[in-house]
């Protein structure tokens, strides 16, 4: 009986609460501004719906003609932006990772946009701090939003973290929009599920669920679009041969927005096409503005009406995460997959939200919401992330790297883009809309890789593999996963780095803490019938890359790879490490399909690390 007593109070205190908090939602005068920080996403007024005849129609509702300036300066107060000197810092810091210690390792993560730290000892605080002193960031390294500290061990954590935010967009139906389009208000249900059905009925949760729900009503602005006329416009399938190459109604639009991108893809150093493509998928109502809408809202100081962020901060036309959800947190708890959400919103703005000032020449104050700054930010992103040398011409591999690290997946096919993923769809929108620029290799027409398999020794496949003598394939399985991935290139997908293990062990070839000689791995590779050469270089005190270029050169442009054996700086000093050099690029780097150091970029740039090469030997 006193229980029950104690749980009708309550339930009696709620309501009371409940009504409350409706009163004086209520009461507040429609025209008063609220007490508004964060606006919510946008309507799209290019939404594609399916029609029966196959194709696809595009509702268009035009964009009020007035810039916004109260919410735009409402968003920038809550955002940061590194300074140009920051960000050059940790520009430099990323080609330097990974870093490995006895008391502490660091890596980097393109697609979180944040460094991860794995504490090793006790004393990781201090030899970390030494550490951000030697390399000017003993500053920003105490920021939150770019140093992540775990005690996990580092491979461990950062897959763990990346594979949540892939399973989210592998799983959103339409993470693009989640506003309204009669209202224009912002729903305050997460765009994906993620409740368990069959749950039994709880009146505290529903109660708690109602008073989120009424909290949130007071803190969203929603202010009421005009009621327009919709226009429908025949949209066909995008598909690999047919890409929306001419989509906007409004003629002077695609013109406008060409303008913009001509000129931040020159000066950035990114293919305009490929940030045109990725509007294409992110935002295509933006190809909706008029010219004069265009100027308006690139103009520094003007920002777009209502343009974000979402549940996973994602805000602009680009979509750029900015480290602040729809709700105002730095958590981006609604960010959810089927399984998981997200604990913490990543956040590209930080690291490259001064790109309009860094790489435009411009002196104001960036927004995520002004069209001009926005585009910039995803620019400078994005030609960090593919690791291109050229501004003009993306290979294959660069554009599916600067898409994957985007996007966050490159498996998964949002729903408007003919069943591509988003990789695919950026690469064929780029080849076939820039003249074919586009190329598989920086250098060699005579060998080419992008049909080639890659294997990590450290992911969560194969990472935890035994060696027969001991250790794990993560630790010392360098030889053979290099080999793996080779004969599975050249011979078929079956010479997994299990089955390589495996034949390391049936003939009597050691495998164990120490590692493995290159001598086995040449003859593992002879016995399933590739053909392997001479060794092309030896050195057992090791050189420099620019010693063994011109060789390397050589059997690359006569259709060999080669395999490879460097002594890479660690904790020991100097430590062996097999690798498969695939390519030279016009710069002269090195770039191989590297077990450990390739597993977040294939293929790699060997010279970031500046090995000193010892052996050798051609593959073909």
């Amino acid at each position: 009986m006193k229980k029950a007593l104690i749980i009708g109070l309550t339930i009696f205190l709620i309501i009371l609460i409940l009504l409350s908090l409706l009163l004086s939602i209520f009461r507040k005068d429609s025209s008063q501004e609220t007490s508004l920080k964060i606006t919510p996403i946008p309507t799209s007024s290019r939404k594609l719906t399916e029609s029966l005849s196959g194709n696809k129609t595009i509702s268009t509702v035009s964009p009020t003609n007035t810039a916004s300036k109260t919410a735009g300066s409402e968003l920038t107060s809550k955002v940061t932006t590194l300074s140009k000197t920051d960000f050059l810092l940790l520009e430099a810091l990323k080609k330097s990772l990974p870093y490995s210690s006895s008391d502490f390792d660091v890596e980097y993560s393109p697609l979180l946009n944040m460094f991860i730290v794995t504490k090793k000892t006790s004393q990781t605080t201090e030899k970390f701090n030494e550490w951000a002193k030697n390399h000017g960031i003993q500053q920003l390294s105490e920021n939150n939003n770019l140093f992540i500290f775990t005690n996990k061990e580092i491979n461990e954590y950062k897959s763990e973290i990346e594979n949540t935010y892939e399973s989210i967009k592998n799983s959103q139906t339409n993470g693009l929009d989640s506003t309204d389009t009669k209202t224009g208000s912002s729903s305050v249900t997460p765009f994906v599920e993620n409740g368990k059905a069959g749950e039994p009925d709880d009146s505290y949760k529903a109660a708690s669920d109602l008073l989120k729900t009424i909290l949130l009503m007071q803190y969203v602005k929603t202010t009421p679009t005009p009621v327009i006329p919709e226009i429908s416009i025949p949209y066909e399938s995008p598909s690999i041969t047919n890409y929306p190459t001419n989509i906007s109604p409004v003629s002077n639009a695609t013109s406008s927005l060409s303008e913009l991108f001509n000129e931040i893809g020159q000066k950035v150093g990114v293919p305009p096409k490929i940030l045109e493509g990725i509007m294409m998928v992110e935002y295509p109502s933006t190809f909706d503005l008029s010219s004069e809408e265009i100027a308006l809202y690139s103009t520094p100081g003007n920002t777009i009406p209502g343009c974000g962020p979402n549940q996973c901060s994602a805000a602009g036309p680009m979509q750029v995460t900015i480290g602040i959800d729809s709700n105002g947190s730095s958590s981006c708890s609604g960010c959810c997959g089927k399984e998981t959400c997200l604990s913490s919103c990543p956040n590209a703005w930080l690291s490259y939200g001064g790109a309009v000032n860094t790489y435009g020449g411009y002196s104001h104050t960036p927004n995520p919401c002004n069209l001009r700054d926005n585009i910039y930010v995803a620019a400078a992103k994005l030609k960090s992330d593919s690791g291109a040398t050229s501004a003009t011409s993306w290979t294959q591999d660069e554009v599916y790297k600067a898409g994957k690290r985007y996007y966050g997946s490159c498996t998964a096919t949002p729903p408007n883009l003919g069943g591509l993923t988003y990789c695919e769809y950026l690469w064929q929108y780029y080849t076939k809309n820039s003249g074919g620029t586009g190329s598989g290799s920086n250098s060699s027409e005579s060998n080419t890789y992008s049909n080639y398999t890659y294997y990590s020794q450290c992911d969560d496949t194969y990472g935890d593999l035994a060696l027969p003598g001991g250790c794990t394939l993560c630790r010392a399985g360098c030889g053979p996963t290099t080999a793996a991935m080779i004969l599975s290139s050249k011979v078929d997908t079956s010479y997994t780095p299990q089955k390589l293990i495996d034949l390391y062990e049936q003939n009597g070839y050691q495998l164990n803490c120490s590692g493995s000689y290159y001598s086995n791995a040449k003859s593992v590779i002879e016995q399933a019938g590739v053909q392997t050469s001479d060794l092309i270089f030896y050195y057992p005190s090791s050189v420099s890359g620019s010693e063994i270029i011109e060789d390397v050169k050589s059997y690359i442009q006569a259709g060999w790879t080669i395999f490879a054996l460097a002594n890479f700086r660690c904790t020991a000093g100097s430590c062996g490490h097999f690798f498969w050099i695939v390519d030279v690029d016009a710069q002269n780097n090195i770039l191989a399909f590297d077990p450990f150091y390739g597993r977040y970029e294939i293929p790699y740039n060997e010279s970031a690390k500046s090995p000193r090469y010892r052996i050798g030997f051609g593959v073909k």
